[in-house]
Formats: structure tokens, C-alpha cells, sequence
């Protein structure tokens, strides 16, 4: 049967395996999620520590940490398309120099305006401050392949996502001696500074991924029965047809 009808046996030969991995994956995924979470958890309870004091490889995500210094008041960057409760605006991350340490700090989310070429405000304190919050790698698109501003302006720059190269040329750290703590320092929401935060460890929590696998999965178990459905129902047709012949001759 499978070689009389070998295109629609080639079809589920290459989708049937297609949805298991998937789901699979999605299984993998959600996984790995379980597995941030409880980090985060756990890293939560940890008294914060002074950020100045740890060495790069200290540097991990979700650890409490603080510094004392100052923020540039005047450059920092807009990550755009960034969404809150179906409202468009940006995540406002702004550099932080303490002492040899400059750390890039997202203060939290803002309101875009309608208008994309009218830019919030952002009122930062001037002076020497204590910033308190934990740290965070970003997500990086693949697809997004720059980091580049699209606003004429020197600064605020507008962008999808930190690159760390352009971040190292747009603050001349070139030779300037300081450290550059390559993560982000999600800022805590009661810090003074913090505008809307509501951080979250994951995107996509373990028990949708969960959902998507079972739906993959449910896929695959239909199709495997659609296949087998047809197949009887073309034997079953043909031996019908064959009777029908015999009866006649």
C-alpha cells in the first residue's frame, strides 16, 4: 500500500518526525526555563552584593548587586518595540560609571509616542547615587543583525537590541581604562530610579512551552491517523472495486 501511494507516504514520512522534534524541543525549552526560574529564585534570597568587588566571571545572571556612582545623564539608549499591557514604548538603558566600572543600566519601561520622531524625557538624578538591581544578558536576536540608531541625533539612540561592540565606540572605551560589565543591570523596582519595570526571568514560562509541545505532539498523533485512515480506506476501495470486477466477469 505504502508504495502504491508513495506520495502521500513520502509527505508524512517527512512531517510526522518534523512535529515530534518540535515538540520535543518545545519539551527541552520548557526545561530550560524551569531551570531559570529556580536560579532566579534562588539568587533572589542572596543579600545584593557591590558590583565594583566582582571579578568577570562572578558575573552571573540574576545575581542582586549595586553601585555607587553617577549616570550619564545625557547618552543612553531607547530599546525599541518594546510592549506593556498592549502599549507600545521603550526600555530605557543607561550607562553607569562606578569608579573604573561602567555598567548599563535599564532603569525600566516608557510610553512611546504616537509620533515616532517625539522621544521621552527622561529625568535621571544628577550626582552620586547608590543604583540597586540584578543582572541580566540580553536576549539577542539572530535575525536583528545591528545595533545601529535610526534617529539623526547623536543621542538618545534608538535601537532593537544592545550590541556590546557599538556600546564599547559609543562610550569610547576604547582606551579609556575602564571596565565594561558586559550585562545589564535590570534595576530594582522599588529603586528610586526605576520607571516600569515588572522584569521577568523568561519570556515564555515553562507551562506554555508545555502547551506547544502537546500541540505538536497532537498534530503528529493526527496525522499518523489520517495516514492510517487513508490507507484503509484506499484498500479498502480497491478491494471493494476488485469484488465488484470479479462479479461482473
Amino acid at each position: 500500500q505504502c508504495k502504491r501511494h508513495w506520495r502521500i507516504t513520502l509527505l508524512v514520512l517527512l512531517f510526522l518526525p518534523l512535529l515530534v522534534s518540535l515538540g520535543l524541543w518545545q519539551l527541552t525549552r520548557a526545561q530550560e526555563k524551569q531551570g531559570l526560574l529556580l536560579s532566579y529564585q534562588q539568587l533572589q534570597t542572596k543579600p545584593s552584593v557591590n558590583l565594583e568587588y566582582l571579578a568577570a566571571e562572578q558575573w552571573v545572571d540574576y545575581l542582586p548587586v549595586y553601585l555607587q556612582g553617577s549616570f550619564n545623564r545625557e547618552n543612553y539608549w531607547l530599546l525599541d518595540n518594546r510592549s506593556r499591557n498592549g502599549h507600545t514604548g521603550y526600555e530605557v538603558v543607561v550607562p553607569f560609571t562606578a569608579n573604573r566600572h561602567i555598567a548599563l543600566v535599564n532603569i525600566g519601561w516608557v510610553r512611546s509616542s504616537p509620533e515616532r520622531s517625539r522621544l521621552p524625557v527622561i529625568d535621571l538624578p544628577a550626582g552620586t547615587i547608590k543604583v540597586s538591581g540584578h543582572l541580566y544578558t540580553p536576549q539577542k536576536n539572530v535575525l536583528i543583525n545591528t545595533g545601529d540608531s535610526d534617529l539623526p541625533a547623536e543621542w538618545p539612540k534608538r535601537v532593537l537590541q544592545i550590541d556590546w561592540k557599538k556600546v564599547i565606540r559609543d562610550l569610547n572605551l576604547e582606551s579609556s581604562g575602564k571596565v565594561l560589565v558586559t550585562k545589564v543591570v535590570r534595576v530594582d523596582t522599588d529603586d528610586p530610579v526605576a520607571l516600569v519595570t515588572d522584569w521577568s526571568p523568561v519570556n515564555i514560562n515553562p507551562v506554555k512551552h508545555r502547551a506547544y509541545a502537546y500541540q505538536w505532539f497532537a498534530m503528529a498523533l493526527a496525522l499518523l491517523i489520517l495516514y492510517v485512515w487513508y490507507l484503509y480506506s484506499e484498500t479498502h476501495s480497491e478491494n471493494k472495486s476488485s469484488e465488484n470486477e470479479k462479479d461482473e466477469s
